[in-house]
Parts: C-alpha cells; structure tokens; sequence
C-alpha cells in the first residue's frame, strides 16, 4: 500500500542520514535526493564497472540447466513407473487369509477310516459276490 511504501522509505532515509552527515542538514527531500544522487553518482565513478557476462553464456547455462531438470523429471517418472510394475508383479492378487492355529475339538470322534462290518453286512457281500451280475436283481438285492 502507498502509506507502507512510504513509510519504508522514510526509514531508508533516515537509515542513509545516519551514515552520512551530510544528508542531515538537507532538511528538504528534493536537497537530500540531490545529495544522494551526487554521492551514489561519486562511488559509481570511484569503482570500475564490472561486464556482464555474455548473453550466450547466460542462455547456455539456462538452456543446461532446463535440461538437467528435465532429465532428472523424465529419470523420477522412469523409476516411478518401474516400481510401481515391480509392485504390480509381486504383490498378492487377492487377499490369503493366514491358516488359524489347530484346535481340539470335543465331542467328535477321531477319524479311524471304515467302520467295522456288522454280521448281516458280511452275509449281504458274501452274496453279492456269489452272483452273477444281470439286471436290476443286482441293483436291488434281496437279503435272505
């Protein structure tokens, strides 16, 4: 805003009457720009004036630096994409419940393959065995 730009720089002034005395008996801002620029003006002449660098320089170096950048973009997207396929690779496609731990259970008898044969289960293989195989008489036995 204009009364921040202002107050800045009256402190810049202020800061600048500071260092050099002059500037504070000019009580008027045009007699202390004046000063000013007489001094800046006395040290621009005092230093010899440094040459900017060549423009080709400065447009090569940034035209190297995009292209690093743009390399190093290119090289994350690259690995990004990698691993993101090695993941796809190797990763479960559904989920696999783990085993629970074995647990004894009560009340249910343990397993002991084929039950015993019963006297009339002998006599009914003992006959099926005798006979021929026909017709639906094999199908149906007749216990006797």
């Amino acid at each position: 805003s204009t009364p921040a730009a202002a107050g800045r720089l009256m402190t810049a002034r202020a800061a600048v009457a500071e260092k050099l005395p002059e500037l504070a008996t000019a009580t008027a801002p045009a007699g202390q720009a004046a000063l000013l620029h007489e001094h800046l003006g006395a040290l621009a002449l005092a230093q010899p004036a440094t040459s900017l660098p060549v423009p080709e320089l400065i447009r090569t170096g940034s035209e190297r630096k995009a292209q690093l950048w743009t390399r190093a973009a290119i090289a994350f997207t690259v690995l990004l994409i990698g691993l993101t396929l090695i993941t796809l690779a190797t990763a479960p496609r559904k989920y696999e419940t783990p085993q629970s731990p074995a647990q004894r259970v009560g009340g249910v008898p343990a397993l002991g393959g084929p039950q015993k044969l019963t006297p009339q289960d002998k006599k009914l293989r003992k006959k099926l065995g005798g006979e021929l195989v026909h017709g639906p008489a094999r199908l149906v036995p007749r216990v006797g």
